[in-house]
């Protein structure tokens, strides 16, 4: 699902933190969604934060003015020194750092055409109000949207669009039938577009019944209960391609002779010498929807294995007045655990595997201290 905001949803809450905002990043991580922001939404979320800067700097210095003056000390309280300017820069940076946070993208007005604009005014069309001359920052949103995203929706896509401004836009849940119709004159299904009274409502409505599953899921797979999904049978259905893919990414590692520091000699020409075939442990660390008939499944497992390396030996030679050295290659082998990261794509209606890859493979070595991670 693209998640977009508006402004409606960014003036109460300038830094888009706070718990809503972390349930709302939660559920765009576990289900793969993407957030937007128009730019006009981040343009004005910035004059707002300017005003309200300058507002709360005048309201300050009116309060030090009155509280000098009731202790006959008018020169002792002067006003909040503060740079207006950097202080909006600053806050510009943030806000688009916390959307980069929140994964989310800002998308332009800048194919948004004014003909369009002066159509939609005087043709009395939403956003619009009927008189067709309130809504212009509301009709360049929309604009946008349909320039931007609509027009180029998948066909497993859809919008939510999380605004209060239910006068201009619709009544939740439906967008009203003029921009119903702006859909389909895109080529996007009515359907795919759907209003939220605010981001309360999306959280309630969308974000907590999905988190609420994927963690029901979660527990199932956890205690093998999810259809015929188990990490047993999965592990022993592909072990020849999990082993396989360990080896691979294994070769790409740096050199691990390089960091067993209690030997002195030099290593090279690593390999995977000999993987355990299942793994010692195995555990689920996060379950993610990828589409409406299929979710992800992140697993941890650790397996004992063995790593062959060439140990590289200098021999000192005497040879009349000089000294030669020799050098001499051995097999070496050493044992380590390996933490492997895999993720499983699994269909929801069967808990079927659709397909599986290993991500990342860490190694810890023995060391006269213990395991040591690399």
């Amino acid at each position: 699902m693209i998640v977009v905001l508006d402004t409606t949803e960014t003036f109460g809450n300038p830094r888009l933190c706070g718990p809503n905002f972390d349930l709302l990043e939660k559920y765009l991580s576990r289900t793969r969604s993407q957030l937007i922001l128009p730019q006009i939404v981040v343009e004005e979320t910035v004059n707002h934060y300017r005003e309200q800067v300058a507002e709360r700097i005048a309201s300050a210095t009116r309060a030090l003015r009155e509280l000098g003056r009731t202790l006959g000390e008018s020169e002792v309280y002067p006003p909040p020194s503060i740079d207006q300017s950097k202080a909006i820069e600053d806050y510009r940076r943030y806000l688009e750092k916390r959307i980069q946070e929140l994964t989310g993208s800002v998308i332009g007005y800048g194919n948004v055409q004014l003909p369009n604009l002066v159509a939609r005014s005087l043709g009395r069309q939403r956003p619009f109000d009927n008189n067709g001359q309130r809504g212009f920052r509301d009709a360049i949103l929309w604009e946008s949207l349909l320039k931007e995203v609509i027009s180029r929706l998948q066909a497993d896509e859809s919008v939510a669009l999380v605004t209060k401004n239910s006068k201009d836009f619709g009544m939740e849940p439906d967008l009203f039938p003029e921009l119903q119709e702006d859909c389909r004159s895109r080529g996007s299904p009515d359907a795919q577009v759907w209003l939220f009274n605010g981001l309360q409502s999306f959280l309630d409505r969308e974000v907590k019944p999905n988190l609420e599953k994927m963690e029901g899921i979660h527990r199932e797979i956890a205690k093998g209960q999810f259809k015929s999904f188990s990490l047993g049978a999965f592990f022993a259905t592909f072990i020849e391609s999990l082993h396989r893919d360990i080896e691979e990414i294994f070769q790409w590692h740096p050199d691990l002779g390089r960091r067993i520091p209690f030997f002195v000699e030099e290593f090279h020409s690593q390999r995977l010498h000999e993987l355990q075939p299942l793994p010692l442990s195995s555990s689920v660390t996060h379950v993610w929807r990828v589409n409406n008939e299929r979710i992800a499944v992140g697993i941890e497992a650790n397996y004992m294995g063995e790593i062959a390396f060439q140990m590289r030996t200098k021999d000192y030679i005497q040879d009349g007045n000089q000294v030669l050295i020799q050098y001499k290659d051995e097999p070496f082998h050493m044992g380590g655990l390996f933490h492997v990261s895999i993720t499983a794509i699994l269909d929801e209606a069967s808990g079927a595997v659709e397909s599986h890859e290993v991500n990342d493979v860490d190694v810890d070595l023995g060391t006269e201290g213990g395991l040591a991670a690399w």
